[in-house]
Protein backbone atom coordinates (compact mmCIF):
# COMPACT_ATOMS: atom_id res chain seq x y z
CA UNK A 1 0.00 0.00 0.00
CA UNK A 2 2.61 2.61 0.70
CA UNK A 3 4.58 1.57 -2.27
CA UNK A 4 1.53 1.97 -4.24
CA UNK A 5 0.94 5.82 -2.70
CA UNK A 6 4.05 7.41 -3.43
CA UNK A 7 4.43 5.00 -6.48
CA UNK A 8 7.78 3.58 -5.58
CA UNK A 9 9.22 -0.21 -5.71
CA UNK A 10 9.33 -2.06 -3.29
CA UNK A 11 12.87 -3.43 -3.90
CA UNK A 12 13.70 0.28 -3.43
CA UNK A 13 11.31 0.67 -0.16
CA UNK A 14 13.27 -2.91 1.49
CA UNK A 15 17.13 -1.05 0.65
CA UNK A 16 15.99 1.88 2.33
CA UNK A 17 14.52 0.64 5.42
CA UNK A 18 16.13 -2.01 6.09
CA UNK A 19 19.46 -0.68 6.80
CA UNK A 20 17.98 0.94 10.24
CA UNK A 21 16.73 -2.35 11.62
CA UNK A 22 20.11 -3.29 13.25
CA UNK A 23 20.55 -0.30 14.79
CA UNK A 24 17.25 -0.47 16.33
CA UNK A 25 17.78 -4.00 17.33
CA UNK A 26 20.97 -2.61 18.86
CA UNK A 27 19.32 -0.13 20.98
CA UNK A 28 16.58 -2.67 22.04
CA UNK A 29 19.51 -4.82 23.37
CA UNK A 30 20.95 -2.64 25.60
CA UNK A 31 17.35 -2.09 27.05
CA UNK A 32 17.66 -5.69 27.61
CA UNK A 33 20.73 -5.71 29.38
CA UNK A 34 19.77 -2.75 31.33
CA UNK A 35 16.02 -4.75 32.13
CA UNK A 36 18.39 -7.83 32.58
CA UNK A 37 16.44 -10.14 30.27
CA UNK A 38 17.62 -12.15 27.56
CA UNK A 39 20.55 -12.86 29.98
CA UNK A 40 23.61 -14.77 28.75
CA UNK A 41 24.89 -18.07 30.42
CA UNK A 42 26.94 -18.47 34.01
CA UNK A 43 30.38 -16.88 32.70
CA UNK A 44 33.27 -15.69 35.43
CA UNK A 45 35.67 -14.05 33.13
CA UNK A 46 35.82 -10.17 32.02
CA UNK A 47 32.82 -8.14 31.73
CA UNK A 48 30.73 -10.92 33.74
CA UNK A 49 27.93 -9.33 35.13
CA UNK A 50 25.96 -10.14 38.22
CA UNK A 51 21.92 -9.02 38.33
CA UNK A 52 20.20 -8.47 41.57
CA UNK A 53 16.77 -7.69 40.76
CA UNK A 54 15.91 -9.25 37.41
CA UNK A 55 12.40 -11.21 37.12
CA UNK A 56 14.62 -13.22 34.49
CA UNK A 57 18.04 -13.40 35.37
CA UNK A 58 19.35 -15.85 38.25
CA UNK A 59 20.68 -14.33 41.26
CA UNK A 60 23.65 -13.58 42.65
CA UNK A 61 25.44 -15.77 39.15
CA UNK A 62 27.71 -14.23 37.26
CA UNK A 63 26.63 -14.26 33.53
CA UNK A 64 28.07 -13.31 29.83
CA UNK A 65 26.13 -10.08 28.84
CA UNK A 66 25.02 -11.61 25.40
CA UNK A 67 22.79 -8.78 25.14
CA UNK A 68 25.92 -6.52 24.55
CA UNK A 69 27.49 -9.05 22.17
CA UNK A 70 24.84 -8.49 20.05
CA UNK A 71 24.19 -4.62 20.64
CA UNK A 72 28.51 -4.33 19.39
CA UNK A 73 27.48 -6.59 16.42
CA UNK A 74 24.49 -5.15 15.06
CA UNK A 75 25.52 -1.61 15.64
CA UNK A 76 28.99 -2.58 13.57
CA UNK A 77 26.85 -4.13 11.05
CA UNK A 78 24.48 -1.13 11.09
CA UNK A 79 27.52 1.20 10.63
CA UNK A 80 29.00 -0.90 7.93
CA UNK A 81 26.06 -0.86 5.52
CA UNK A 82 25.67 2.45 6.56
CA UNK A 83 29.00 3.74 4.89
CA UNK A 84 28.64 1.32 2.19
CA UNK A 85 25.38 2.93 1.34
CA UNK A 86 26.28 6.48 1.38
CA UNK A 87 29.32 5.17 -1.26
CA UNK A 88 27.55 3.00 -3.52
CA UNK A 89 23.51 1.73 -4.88
CA UNK A 90 22.25 -0.47 -2.32
CA UNK A 91 20.84 -3.49 -4.40
CA UNK A 92 18.88 -6.93 -3.77
CA UNK A 93 22.07 -8.96 -3.65
CA UNK A 94 23.50 -6.20 -0.42
CA UNK A 95 19.92 -6.86 1.46
CA UNK A 96 20.11 -10.68 0.91
CA UNK A 97 24.00 -10.34 2.17
CA UNK A 98 22.63 -8.21 5.01
CA UNK A 99 19.73 -10.73 6.01
CA UNK A 100 22.24 -13.48 5.95
CA UNK A 101 24.80 -11.81 8.03
CA UNK A 102 21.82 -10.62 10.95
CA UNK A 103 20.83 -14.38 10.84
CA UNK A 104 24.45 -15.53 11.40
CA UNK A 105 25.14 -13.29 14.21
CA UNK A 106 21.72 -13.95 15.69
CA UNK A 107 22.37 -17.46 15.61
CA UNK A 108 25.74 -17.62 16.57
CA UNK A 109 25.45 -15.66 19.28
CA UNK A 110 22.30 -17.73 20.94
CA UNK A 111 24.57 -20.27 22.03
CA UNK A 112 25.73 -17.86 24.59
CA UNK A 113 22.25 -17.27 26.01
CA UNK A 114 21.15 -18.99 29.07
CA UNK A 115 17.97 -20.49 27.45
CA UNK A 116 20.08 -22.04 24.81
CA UNK A 117 21.32 -24.86 27.50
CA UNK A 118 17.66 -26.09 27.42
CA UNK A 119 16.70 -25.75 23.79
CA UNK A 120 20.27 -26.40 21.95
CA UNK A 121 18.24 -25.43 18.77
CA UNK A 122 15.14 -23.11 19.42
CA UNK A 123 12.56 -20.58 17.41
CA UNK A 124 15.36 -18.32 17.41
CA UNK A 125 17.50 -20.65 15.13
CA UNK A 126 14.80 -22.09 13.07
CA UNK A 127 13.81 -18.25 11.85
CA UNK A 128 17.68 -18.01 11.27
CA UNK A 129 18.09 -20.98 9.43
CA UNK A 130 15.10 -19.94 7.46
CA UNK A 131 16.35 -16.18 6.74
CA UNK A 132 19.65 -17.29 5.64
CA UNK A 133 17.86 -20.43 2.99
CA UNK A 134 15.61 -17.64 1.52
CA UNK A 135 18.03 -14.96 1.29
CA UNK A 136 21.05 -17.64 0.23
CA UNK A 137 18.07 -18.37 -2.80
CA UNK A 138 17.56 -15.04 -3.83
CA UNK A 139 20.93 -14.23 -3.96
CA UNK A 140 21.93 -16.86 -5.92
CA UNK A 141 18.66 -16.39 -8.19
CA UNK A 142 19.80 -12.55 -8.65
CA UNK A 143 23.26 -13.37 -9.91
CA UNK A 144 22.32 -16.04 -12.03
CA UNK A 145 19.76 -13.29 -13.63
CA UNK A 146 22.55 -10.48 -13.56
CA UNK A 147 25.06 -13.00 -15.09
CA UNK A 148 22.96 -14.55 -17.65
CA UNK A 149 22.40 -10.56 -18.76
CA UNK A 150 26.17 -10.01 -18.96
CA UNK A 151 26.16 -12.86 -21.28
CA UNK A 152 23.48 -11.41 -23.17
CA UNK A 153 25.30 -8.09 -23.06
CA UNK A 154 28.55 -9.61 -24.24
CA UNK A 155 27.00 -11.45 -26.84
CA UNK A 156 24.96 -8.31 -28.13
CA UNK A 157 28.49 -6.35 -27.85
CA UNK A 158 30.75 -9.19 -29.92
CA UNK A 159 28.11 -8.48 -33.11
CA UNK A 160 27.95 -5.12 -32.56
CA UNK A 161 32.00 -3.92 -31.53
CA UNK A 162 33.37 -4.64 -35.25
CA UNK A 163 30.48 -2.27 -36.36
CA UNK A 164 31.77 0.41 -33.56
CA UNK A 165 35.06 0.16 -34.07
CA UNK A 166 35.23 0.40 -38.30
CA UNK A 167 33.20 3.42 -38.02
CA UNK A 168 35.62 5.01 -35.62
CA UNK A 169 38.48 4.12 -38.55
Amino acid sequence: VYCAALKTSFSQLMCISIIPMALTYSIGKIGCFSAGCCCGINYNGFMSVIYDNSPSAPADTALFPVQLAEAVAFFALFLAFYVFYKTHSFSSVQVCIYIMLISLIKGSLYYLRNESLSQPFGSHQVICVLLFSVSLIFLIKDIKERRLNNEQLHSELWFWKPTWAAKLR
